[in-house]
């Protein structure tokens, strides 16, 4: 089974990430990448144990691929969890106040037992002008209007960050590369999957292929990582267990990260891996199901 230490106390921890919904795992793990680029953008030098940011639900609903009401249905277990708070943010207009978007907050150190909590102080800034973007036409409202009629395609995180009010790009290693070279990711976690109980077992994958990213500072490639841990689980079921190769080539990975000109741990650890006589194995194994039934014996 998955470590305990990993997720916090039961005191600390009440809802594990991996007994989340996959859905629920899913909108979590696309506004952490959110947070991580946020921390980036604004220089932040240690991880903190969150990041805070200002953006319109609906805009974070249409980036998920859901109605907004169905996020706000989610959001009650992921706040219980401690892995992201939500709260409308309230500004004036015409002297009569609206609600002009939502703070988020959003857990960077889950294993540690902390919660995301948004605070007073986060709610006394004004995050954007509504007079003029009203005036402008730069709404919510008008984006997803007008995104339906034509091809413009974000990925869900781009298109939240465009929301997101941020000093301008700048010329360094993005953030996720400092988490990758601290504490907070847990290779090791993967190495349990085979003994996590078939319920439990998509939110193990979802939160191992965290880690695996949050190590690689490779965020934008969590998909990736879990479709590799499930082909990984399935092989297993053929008694061709490959976790110790995959644990190997980390390894690897973690003893050259600190080689001057090695810049992209993620991309290394992939061409590593295909370089491997696993590769073709993971990749021609039938996606049959895992997540829902014991191994047969």
């Amino acid at each position: 089974m998955l470590k305990p230490q990993m997720l916090g106390s039961a005191e600390t921890h009440q809802q594990p990430i991996f007994l989340l919904s996959e859905q629920n795992i899913d909108i979590y793990q696309n506004l952490l990448e959110v947070a991580y680029h946020v921390g980036d953008r604004r220089g932040y030098k240690a991880i903190p144990n969150q990041v805070t940011f200002f953006c319109p639900t609906e805009i974070v609903a249409s980036a998920l691929g859901m109605h907004r009401s169905t996020l706000y249905r989610k959001l009650p277990e992921l706040r219980e969890a401690g892995l992201i708070d939500q709260r409308g943010h309230k500004t004036s207009l015409h002297g009569q106040t609206r609600s002009d978007g939502s703070l988020w907050a959003v857990n960077l150190k889950p294993e540690t037992g902390y919660k995301a909590k948004l605070h007073i102080e986060d709610f006394k800034h004004d995050y954007r002008d509504l007079e003029a973007d009203i005036e402008s036409g730069n709404t919510a409202y008008n984006y997803l209007r007008q995104s339906k009629e034509t091809t413009k395609d974000l990925k869900s995180v781009e298109l939240i960050l465009d929301w997101i009010p941020l000093p301008p790009l700048r010329d360094k290693s993005p953030l996720s590369m400092t988490v990758a070279e601290g504490q907070v990711a847990d290779i090791e976690a993967f190495l349990d999957l085979p003994d996590v109980h078939h319920s439990d077992r998509g939110g193990a994958v979802a939160y191992s292929a965290m880690q695996l990213a949050l190590f690689l500072g490779d965020v934008e490639s969590i998909a990736f990582y879990r479709w590799l841990l499930w082909q990984a689980l399935r092989l297993s079921w053929q008694d061709k267990s490959c976790f110790g190769a995959l644990h190997t080539l980390l390894l690897s990975v973690r003893h050259d990260k600190d080689l001057e000109s090695f810049r992209k741990p993620g991309a290394v650890f992939v061409k590593r891996l295909k370089d491997s006589s696993w590769w073709e194995q993971l990749k021609q194994v039938p996606l049959t199901r895992v997540g829902s039934v014991g191994k047969v014996s």
